[in-house]
């Protein structure tokens, strides 16, 4: 698939190689929130066959980041750095669509403070994160 076409489907962003390594998608990105799923599948799961914990992380980082980093023209968002992320692992998940939606809190222009959740297919969480984030504007170093 096209760069062009993957963007399409993901809320118009470019789809990065690790996005397009571990398999999630981009539902909603908008003002302050962003949404993410990702389909399970075997390299998803640790050697106790449920969702890794790095899989979990990286998802809520993600939908942190975003809605971090929303921009009016989705093929620029605005740069984000992760500054901290605390998660708490709720319950296990082994099969099916995980969603993960990450929110902007609060903060000023340069940090932000976010909280995101990830999903099962049924609605019951699984995780939970609160997190701190550094954005730039495309000019900073």
């Amino acid at each position: 698939m096209s760069a062009s076409l993957e963007a399409a489907g993901n809320a118009g962003l470019t789809v990065t190689p690790f996005q397009r390594h571990l398999g999630w998608r981009v539902l909603r990105w908008e003002p302050d929130l962003c949404e993410l799923v990702l389909d399970l599948e075997p390299q998803h799961l640790n050697r106790t066959g449920v969702v890794h914990g790095g899989v979990v992380m990286a998802l809520l980082d993600t939908a942190s980041g975003l809605a971090a980093g929303h921009a009016p023209n989705a093929s620029q968002p605005r740069p984000t750095v992760t500054i901290s992320l605390t998660c708490n692992f709720i319950a296990p998940s082994r099969t099916g669509r995980l969603t993960a939606q990450g929110r902007v809190e609060g903060g000023g222009g340069r940090v932000v403070s976010t909280s995101a959740s990830l999903r099962a297919e049924d609605g019951s969480l699984l995780a939970t994160a609160v997190g701190s984030f550094r954005r730039f504007t495309r000019t900073d170093g």
